[in-house]
């Protein structure tokens, strides 16, 4: 995975037309410039495009929808504190996926008890603050010729199916949302908006610091413990998760019944070009 200015350089696009049209979506996306790997450079660019898809009511729903019970998943609200490696005969249910950042046992306080999992070369997150602010936009004419160095993303929030508005900015109070690096202050806020009356704050460890080429942590941590979020190193995408979980799925299944065949095939590539 080669750096994305690279990438587009050796395409012939213009440095103007990378800072100009490449740029733009990679900070939205990631908060990130263009020094980012390939890959996700190329993700990100993809979201820009029309034709894209969403869920109804929101993205929540993925892991929380009725399609999951539909399927004969449980889902279970409780937090993990700790994982231990026990021998016993095989019954149903004896793989578990760890789908958690770098560092995991850190960072969700979870306990390893009997066995060390091995290095995930972990690299930085990157931390986003997303600032929910209800209040009036200030006029376009003024917000753009402001200095705004200090976000990297804004729009409205509305319901994913709502698209009664026809792309036009709400003059009246609306809900907006603002990405920034740091948690914004009220001088800042003033500079966005005219009016607001209430403001929510939550900052969020978002996506890896990308930087190319990338280290992929192990996917096998221990006999029957997976773990997903290595894929995020590529690219972090929601589908990019389902893909994770796909292949963590699959990876299990022919562990367990020993198709060792199906693991670690030798014309993997040449096959996946086929399917994609």
């Amino acid at each position: 995975l080669i750096n994305r200015t690279n990438c587009l350089s050796k395409a012939g696009f213009s440095q103007k037309f990378i800072n100009e049209v490449v740029c733009p979506p990679m900070r939205i996306n990631y908060g990130q410039g263009v020094t980012v790997n390939g890959f996700v450079g190329a993700l990100s660019l993809a979201w820009v495009q029309s034709g894209l898809w969403s869920v109804k009511g929101g993205n929540k729903l993925v892991c929380s929808g009725p399609h999951l019970l539909l399927q004969g998943f449980e889902v279970i609200p409780a937090t993990v504190v700790s994982i231990v490696a026990k021998t016993r005969p095989r019954g149903p249910g004896e793989a578990v996926q760890c789908s958690l950042p770098p560092r995991c046992h850190k960072m969700a306080n979870i306990n390893f008890q009997s066995f060390d999992p091995p290095s995930r070369n972990s690299r930085p997150y990157h931390q986003a603050v997303t600032t929910l602010v209800h209040g009036r936009l200030k006029p376009l004419s003024l917000a753009t010729r402001t200095p705004r160095p200090f976000t990297w993303g804004l729009d409205v929030v509305s319901p994913v199916e709502d698209s009664s508005t026809g792309g036009k900015l709400p003059l009246q109070f609306a809900v907006w949302r603002v990405f920034s690096n740091k948690v914004l202050t009220k001088e800042q806020l003033n500079l966005l908006f005219s009016s607001y009356d209430s403001v929510k704050v939550k900052p969020w460890l978002a996506y890896p610091e990308y930087s190319a080429p990338e280290k992929f942590p192990p996917i096998v941590l221990h006999e029957h413990l997976y773990y997903l979020n290595g894929l995020e190193r590529a690219a972090s995408a929601m589908e990019m998760s389902a893909i994770a979980a796909r292949n963590a799925a699959l990876l299990a299944f022919h562990r367990w019944h020993g198709h060792s065949a199906s693991v670690d095939q030798e014309d993997l590539h040449e096959k996946l070009k086929t399917e994609l």
